[in-house]
């Protein structure tokens, strides 16, 4: 997969400090914004599964 970002001059501060942090992590940039939309994404969203076993179940008789 391949993610290309655009910021302009007010963001500089942003992307300065996403690469401070992935300096002191040791990782690559592209490594920690992944990581922090995976953080993003997956609170407070049932995973995948929970989804689709919803989805499969019958609806009640009444």
């Amino acid at each position: 997969m391949q993610l290309t970002v655009y910021y302009n001059k007010d963001d500089e501060w942003l992307i300065e400090k996403l690469k401070a942090h992935a300096y002191a992590e040791r990782k690559s940039v592209s490594a920690v914004v992944l990581t922090a939309l995976q953080a993003y994404f997956e609170e407070g969203e049932p995973p995948l599964g929970e989804i689709e076993r919803k989805k499969e179940r019958k609806p009640r008789r009444r």
